[in-house]
């Protein structure tokens, strides 16, 4: 992504995280359908980790499910837009920045609730809502990555093809090294005394490998192209010539 881009969208975040602070604020606050208007004569507060969460769970069916999901499962639902907001507006939010983040501002929240006797001081409410913090920045990371994913994939450069006058190369040299391993296996077999055709025929593997290195060099010329193919085509044919002479020098002697 570009530097350009990487700002706008950087500033898109802001954005959307000072909205969702606007809504967080109204739904906890002055929601009338949430019953945030009422205010209560005495402080409502709960010191003990887990004891609504085990009474919502114990009094499900006396309760009602809405109740129980709206209590449970809404205030992690409500935190997951803040950790993928401040993710997505800041530069260098981690796994722990978050987690603190989501902390002080449910742990803000409920000591507002507290004293303004909006509602209550409900320790459960701060864990749910700080998990609901971390789950939002967990997906802001899946969702970076895929986008990155996407990115590198759109703008990844085409892979070049093979010279084709590489690939013919290569085949020369595999034809020239079968044509001469197969007339020296003959000959081995016969122990020397193989006909004069033999010879001749290892002749093949000569012209076969100096047609494969003048592939390999005309390949080089191609444009746009991977020129793997034409050097290890050169080496294999440079080889079957070698051999080829080594061989005919050896017959020699």
């Amino acid at each position: 992504m570009s530097i350009k881009k990487e700002r706008i969208y950087r500033i898109f975040g802001k954005i959307l995280f000072l909205l969702y602070i606007v809504f967080l604020i109204y739904f906890l606050f002055l929601a009338e359908w949430y019953g945030r208007t009422e205010v209560t004569e005495e402080y409502r507060y709960n010191l003990e980790l887990f004891k609504e969460i085990r009474r919502f769970l114990t009094y499900r069916e006396q309760l009602g499910m809405f109740t129980v999901l709206a209590n449970l499962l809404g205030n992690i639902m409500i935190f997951v837009p803040y950790g993928f907001f401040i993710s997505m507006a800041g530069k260098s939010m981690g796994f722990f920045k978050i987690l603190f983040f989501s902390m002080a501002l449910s742990l803000g929240v409920e000591t507002i609730q507290l004293f303004t006797r909006v509602g209550s001081f409900d320790v459960d409410d701060i864990l749910l809502n700080t998990i609901g913090g971390v789950l939002g920045y967990i997906l802001f990371v899946v969702c970076s990555r895929i986008r990155r994913k996407r990115y590198v994939r759109k703008h990844k450069k085409p892979k070049q093809k093979q010279a084709g006058n590489g690939n013919l190369s290569c085949l020369f040299g595999l034809g020239s090294a079968a044509v001469l391993a197969g007339c020296i296996a003959y000959a081995f077999v016969r122990r020397g005394e193989a006909p004069g055709i033999i010879g001749g025929i290892t002749i093949i593997s000569l012209i076969l490998a100096g047609y494969g290195i003048y592939s390999a060099i005309i390949g080089f010329r191609e444009r746009e192209r991977s020129y793997l193919t034409c050097k290890i085509g050169i080496v294999m044919n440079a080889a079957a010539i070698i051999s080829f002479f080594a061989v005919f020098i050896r017959g020699l002697n």
